[in-house]
């Protein structure tokens, strides 16, 4: 079954939104700011002014403050404060205009029922469609006072506001997508030009291709990590087409050689027995030849791609994995000569990767060695060292030593494919440890591989 895929956002409309929401909510945020400080604002001159004329009732009494004024309810809106007295019952005792009697609400008779043991409080009415501010006070005796004053132009005030608000925030909003579409179409620039060169590659194959790096900002740094992979991309290509190549070229002499072989033996049937004794000798030879040249190339594609990463490694002998080599060594070769110091040396890492490249080590030393020269093992201090006795190598040689299917000019004359070296150089690379060659034509070869980036304490 295909995989479904969904079809999201843009980038841009993402960032458009982004930016949208976020001026829509620092817009919101400022103008609710806005409305509750200037209403607070307001509503505090109103209450200040209702508090003052409470004052004025407590200080000169009730008969001096609650005087008759000419004035009915319709008219409400035009007095600048209207001041009565009920009881806890709930009837007016006394009040400015007889004929208008404002209403007695519950906290007004709670306050006058409390005898002075609750505070004043403001409420908010509306009287015949007009909206007050109302100030209920203790007066005493089991009555409150209560002082009205209409805010109904104050209401118009904020009603404005919040219209102007409105409009700015609108407004605002707009400027902010318009805005988000020129900072999208800057910001979002280089990712598409990203995007059409890693498009390009895919499209033509072409890991040549590079990407053009601008600022060392966050966008460069991408574009330099993109052609960074693309050159381990090309790398990794063009080693495996090399080796390919090699192998093909490798291969194709033990082929020919069975071919003929096979081709002797069926088309002549009058062969001596020892000449065909001698011919399947030579065929088992091809094949043996075949198969190590074979093996190689697969241990030589596992380290290529990783087989054995750091997350397999376990703590292992090293000094176990070198005595293992240097027996296998004695019993390949029965007239060699090894000398031997090896210590305990406990590291983490692969011990079949290990072995095998300690022994491809020790084997060159063996190939290179004369009867009765000894080879010199030796393993201190994380550092495995080897030297033989051989005729050397030459500077050039010493070059391409660790090359894939590289083989000097006196190398021919031995046994192999030119890939043990290269397959240890992998094996001490993976696991983040160097490997060196010295040698001195005429006189000796020294290999030594440090392993202490790898080592780990004896008591792990």
């Amino acid at each position: 079954m295909s995989p479904i895929t969904r079809q999201g956002l843009s980038w841009r409309a993402k960032v458009i939104m982004a930016v949208a929401i976020a001026v829509l909510a620092g817009v919101l945020l400022s103008s609710a700011t806005i409305y509750i400080v200037v209403r607070h604002d307001l509503y505090h001159r109103v209450d200040a002014a209702l508090r003052r004329e409470d004052d004025l009732v407590l200080q000169h009494g009730i008969s001096e403050i609650v005087k008759p004024r000419k004035a009915t309810l319709a008219r409400l809106a035009e007095l600048p404060t209207l001041v009565q007295l009920v009881n806890g019952k709930g009837d007016v005792i006394a009040a400015q205009n007889a004929s208008v009697h404002l209403p007695v609400t519950r906290l007004s008779r709670r306050v006058a029922e409390g005898n002075g043991r609750i505070n004043a409080s403001f409420d908010n009415l509306t009287i015949s469609g007009i909206p007050v501010r109302m100030l209920v006070a203790p007066y005493g005796n089991g009555e409150a006072v209560e002082v009205v004053k209409p805010v109904g132009s104050i209401q118009n005030e904020l009603d404005r506001l919040l219209i102007v608000l409105i409009v700015v925030s609108s407004t605002g909003v707009l400027f902010a997508l318009l805005l988000g579409l020129v900072v999208a179409g800057a910001a979002l620039k280089p990712i598409k030009r990203l995007t059409r060169a890693v498009e390009r590659v895919e499209k033509t194959g072409d890991l040549h291709e590079r990407i053009e790096v601008g600022k060392l900002d966050e966008i460069g740094r991408l574009a330099h990590a993109l052609n960074s992979m693309l050159g381990v991309l090309e790398a990794t290509q063009q080693a495996q087409r090399q080796l390919v190549a090699d192998a093909s070229h490798e291969l194709r002499t033990p082929l020919a050689g069975l071919r003929t072989n096979v081709e002797v033996l069926a088309e002549n049937k009058l062969i001596p027995p020892d000449e065909r004794a001698q011919l399947v000798d030579d065929i088992r030879m091809q094949f043996d030849n075949l198969a190590l040249l074979v093996g190689d190339l697969v241990d030589l594609a596992r380290e290529d791609e990783g087989a054995g990463s750091g997350g397999l490694y376990e703590v292992i002998a090293l000094d176990d994995i070198v005595m293992t080599c240097v027996n296998r060594l004695k019993l390949a070769y029965p007239g060699i000569l090894l000398e031997s110091s090896v210590e305990v040396t406990p590291i983490r890492g692969s011990r079949a990767r290990l072995e095998r490249a300690v022994f491809n080590i020790l084997d060159n030393a063996a190939k290179w060695s004369p009867n009765g020269k000894p080879i010199e093992v030796g393993l201190v201090g994380n550092k495995l060292v080897v030297r033989d006795s051989g005729p050397g190598m030459s500077p050039h040689d010493l070059e391409h030593a660790f090359d894939r299917f590289y083989r000097g000019q006196a190398s021919r004359q031995v046994p192999g494919f030119g890939l043990g070296l290269a397959i240890t150089h992998r094996v001490v690379e993976s696991h983040g440890c160097d490997i060196t060659i010295e040698s001195e034509l005429g006189s000796h070869t020294l290999v030594t591989v440090d392993f202490s980036p790898a080592s780990v304490a004896s008591s792990t």
